[in-house]
């Protein structure tokens, strides 16, 4: 079973918490139905984004918005995939393994429907199940 990132969780909450109450500079935002957009990213977007995660398109538009949810593979990753000779990987499969998640905790987490509250109690939640089983990550890159 994965070590739960508790650092992680931390901080892309702080994150999403940060951009919630005020529009950010650079127009990203907090949007749980979107791993990534035009204008915000869910949970697992930030968690990717904070770790340094490399997106297969620079920008996304209307027109290659599905693309947003794809990026470079690196060692470490599951489920990578080839495009154009490139190794990719999805954004769940990425945020599931940073984050030390397992499939089922993911789902849960990264599900459109959360609001800021449901987030911190999902959060609250995945970091005491960590203390009770000794499982807290604190390499947010593996």
């Amino acid at each position: 079973m994965p070590e739960i990132n508790v650092p992680l969780l931390e901080q892309t909450l702080a994150q999403i918490e940060h951009v919630a109450a005020e529009t950010p500079d650079d127009g990203l935002g907090w949007d749980q139905t979107a791993w990534r957009c035009q204008t915000g990213m869910c949970f697992a977007g930030w968690a990717i984004t904070l770790t340094g995660g490399r997106w297969w398109l620079n920008e996304v538009t209307e027109e290659n918005e599905d693309d947003g949810a794809i990026l470079y593979a690196e060692d470490g990753d599951e489920n990578v995939f080839f495009e154009d000779g490139m190794r990719l990987v999805g954004a769940r499969s990425r945020a599931t393994r940073i984050l030390g998640l397992d499939w089922e905790q993911a789902s849960a987490l990264f599900h459109p429907t959360n609001n800021l509250r449901v987030l911190r109690q999902m959060v609250s939640d995945l970091k005491a199940q960590a203390a009770r089983e000794g499982r807290t990550g604190g390499d947010s890159r593996d």
